[in-house]
């Protein structure tokens, strides 16, 4: 089932997989208070399952048990399975800067203090190395 973010603010998600709503809370690093001790600290699915640093409501159906197992899957991958840094400092010119932002800014993996780092350094790169063409 596809994964879609509708909605971002610091390191909560908002989402849905198909027509299942769901607000999950991922952090940069695991947790012994995570998931199976990973990135996602709490998560409630409508009507399936909650988890606040312990399970408040377990999946109690073999679907929402599903829903979880996918959830933690996609979140608790690899941080990032580009290394963005490297890419930031081989871009040849702007437009390929640009574009490097632009890839990472839809990688829905990257926590958002991650994100905001790798936005900061292309940022000052773009600012200090590319003039104005």
């Amino acid at each position: 089932m596809k994964i879609k973010i509708t909605h971002t603010e610091g390191n909560w998600q908002f989402e849905t997989i198909g027509r299942i709503k769901f607000y999950v809370q991922v952090f940069d690093e695991p947790s012994s208070y995570g998931i199976k001790d990973g990135r996602i600290s709490r998560l409630w699915i409508d009507g399936m399952a909650n988890y606040d640093r312990s399970w408040d409501e377990t999946p109690t159906t073999t679907k929402a048990e599903q829903r979880v197992k996918e959830l933690v899957d996609y979140f608790d991958k690899p941080q990032q399975s580009i290394d963005y840094e490297k890419v930031i400092t081989e871009a040849k010119d702007k437009s390929e800067l640009i574009g490097v932002i632009i890839a990472f800014s839809q990688d829905t993996s990257l926590p958002w203090a991650t994100f905001r780092k790798y936005y900061r350094q292309a940022h000052l790169r773009m600012l200090t190395e590319f003039k104005e063409e």
